[in-house]
């Protein structure tokens, strides 16, 4: 959640209006079940005082009201400086999502499909930046040519 009306947290759909699921890995899910259940726990220790209604909100005040929209922020920023990082905004952590997939070689198609781009031309554009592995990567497949040419010199 992004915004607030009235103190109350303001709950809209995405840009394009549509939602997405995408593959996630099995240790995450492993964790993401964990979770989910200790948050099943808690919810029932509050009893009628949860005010998340029939949301799960991820980040929550204890008792299921969402936080105020600038508090996941705040808190990634004491995370990420008690931890060394150096500073990105938590939004940004999507953009280092699709770096890190583009270096790891995956279909660019998945990758546009996880971040919820429309089109791989947004996708392309936005991300058009090529880090110094993929480069060193795409210079590399030259390799294979210099062998063949070696020996037709020859």
């Amino acid at each position: 959640m992004s915004k607030t009306k009235n103190g109350e947290a303001y709950i809209k759909a995405t840009k394009n209006k549509k939602s997405r699921f995408v593959s996630m890995p099995e240790w995450y899910m492993e964790d993401l079940q964990k979770y989910y259940l200790w948050w099943r726990k808690e919810k029932m220790k509050v009893g009628e005082e949860w005010e998340g209604g029939t949301f799960e909100f991820l980040f929550h005040n204890g008792s299921g009201k969402p936080f105020y929209y600038t508090t996941p922020t705040a808190r990634w920023d004491k995370f990420r400086k008690k931890a060394e990082i150096k500073e990105i905004r938590l939004h940004d952590l999507r953009h280092t999502m699709v770096t890190l997939l583009i270096e790891a070689g995956a279909q660019m198609k998945a990758i546009q499909k996880r971040s919820g781009h429309e089109s791989l031309k947004v996708l392309s554009d936005t991300y058009s930046h090529v880090t110094e592995k993929v480069d060193k990567d795409a210079a590399d497949k030259f390799d294979v040519f210099k062998t063949a040419r070696s020996e037709t010199a020859n």
